[in-house]
């Protein structure tokens, strides 16, 4: 098949691609912050100085996501190789 070319069956997505950040914290880090468990929300301006503590104080990771960016990664395990494609801007 030649490069650049997209295959029978390829699943392509089209979204705006987003930034997880996951971490371990404790419920008072979850107070202080106005945040609950196993919830997932839209950061704003006014939680800036929640993810500079958080970088400084756990062991954050920042990983890519979004619904369609997730969506196409857990899709890419089950298919054979690439066989997703994704296409997004911010």
């Amino acid at each position: 098949m030649p490069e650049n070319s997209v295959h029978n069956g390829a699943l392509v997505g089209f979204c705006n691609p987003l930034l997880d950040v996951v971490a371990r914290v404790d419920a008072g880090f979850l107070q202080k912050h106005g945040l609950k468990t196993h919830d997932a929300t839209l950061a704003t301006v006014d939680q800036t100085p929640l993810f500079k503590e958080l970088v400084k104080t756990h062991e954050a990771k920042f990983l890519p996501g979004g619904s369609g960016q997730n969506t196409l990664r857990g899709a890419q395990l089950l298919l054979p190789a690439d066989s997703t494609v994704f296409i997004g801007a911010v």
